[in-house]
């Protein structure tokens, strides 16, 4: 009995750390910074984030009860190197690796064992850099948009100097990503409210282009882990998804609850100029961010908006009509997030504030202070009977 208990106590010590870290990353926290906040972006195990601000990045340990700063990189603004957006490798023999898109068109790529000068400076663009991401799957490859006219898509290897790759676009780019599914294809959020699909071996003219918002695109995000499924948000006051004709042609079985059989409705998805999206999303404002919500939730994603809505709002793709969850600073409620993003396990957002005072917040979703779910509030406002039988509905 005796070596019973001592197992089960010792089985009991293994499992309470791991709750412990569980139950931390979920506290509420807000942690008031100085500059101006405007991106971004967390390491690949998620224990830390990246803030860029104007005139330096503050890295942010978001593993524990309370959010810490732990350093800080000075960004020389003598050199007009403006924080415009920050992105973190992923990579595990890179995850020192911060790249930073600046204003006045330079990309600078910094190491955290050495912050005091960027490790590569990155030149070519002329106008401010919008978006910096890396690939999931070639280390060396480093993909930017930017708000030009020409060229403004650049594939780069940031460990040589040698020029990039350049990708021509109908318009200005505020926002591009690697499909995750397919690591030679991006897809490029335009100004015109089109999307553009690219394959990285073939530069001369994208694969396919649609019209997916009536207003400028912010923001295009691909899902995961559904294959050619993307959401977009746009000025227009909305967040769509979308799904490539790649899904459905699929001649492998998909695994059960994917959203793809959750949206089973819909039975035209090829991109063309006359798709129709997968759902649609309607808003009270302009929306600056969309991103898939990770975890379990498959069929989720988050958005936050330009101005004039202070809540990050968790949307479910099978409840279109309203947010299945809001988040927002109780303490700050008008303070409008400059950006946000997921916890690694998608339980927690965390997001920035540029003014009022400019911070960074996190709060977990459905639980606790800041967290509503609107769905669970809305009050009965119609009865009716189900036919010719005894049973009352409610909507």
């Amino acid at each position: 009995a005796d070596h019973d208990k001592s197992r089960s106590d010792r089985r009991s010590r293994s499992i309470m750390p791991d709750w412990e870290a569980y139950t931390a990353s979920l506290a509420p926290s807000t942690l008031e910074v100085s500059g101006s906040p405007s991106s971004l972006t967390i390491s690949g195990d998620g224990a830390r984030v990246v803030v860029g601000c104007r005139e330096v990045l503050k890295v942010v340990n978001v593993s524990g009860p309370e959010l810490i700063e732990e350093a800080s990189i000075i960004v020389d603004t003598r050199k007009n190197l403006v924080s415009q957006d920050v992105s973190w490798h992923k990579h595990e023999a890179f995850r020192t690796m911060i790249a930073m898109g600046a204003t006045n068109g330079t990309i600078c790529v910094w190491n955290l064992k050495r912050p005091g000068t960027p490790e590569r400076v990155l030149k070519g663009h002329t106008h401010s850099v919008a978006r910096v991401t890396w690939s999931s799957s070639e280390p060396a490859w480093l993909l930017s948009a930017s708000l030009e006219l020409s060229a403004q898509v650049r594939l780069w290897d940031w460990r040589n100097s040698a020029r990039p790759v350049l990708f021509s676009c109908a318009d200005q780019v505020r926002d591009v990503q690697f499909d995750p599914s397919r690591p030679r294809q991006f897809a490029a959020a335009l100004e015109t409210g089109a999307v553009e699909l690219w394959d990285t071996r073939f530069t001369r003219t994208h694969e396919r282009v649609f019209q997916a918002h009536h207003g400028p695109l912010h923001c295009v995000d691909w899902h995961p882990t559904e294959v050619g499924v993307l959401c977009t948000c746009s000025r227009d006051r909305t967040v769509k998804i979308w799904a490539s004709a790649d899904l459905r042609e699929s001649s492998a079985p998909l695994p059960p609850q994917t959203l793809s059989q959750m949206l089973a409705t819909v039975a035209e998805t090829r991109l063309s100029a006359a798709v129709r999206p997968l759902a649609t999303f309607q808003t009270i404002s302009s929306v600056g961010l969309a991103i898939w919500r990770p975890g379990g939730h498959v069929s989720q994603l988050g958005s936050c908006s330009v101005a004039g809505d202070a809540r990050v709002q968790v949307w479910d793709a099978r409840v279109p009509h309203v947010p299945v969850a809001l988040c927002s600073d109780e303490a700050h409620p008008a303070n409008v997030p400059a950006s946000f993003l997921w916890s690694s396990d998608g339980e927690s957002v965390i997001w920035c504030t540029r003014e009022g005072p400019a911070a960074i917040v996190r709060r977990a979703v459905g639980r606790g202070p800041g967290s509503i779910l609107p769905h669970r509030n809305m009050r009965n406002v119609a009865l009716c009977w189900a036919g010719a039988t005894d049973k009352l509905a409610c909507v």
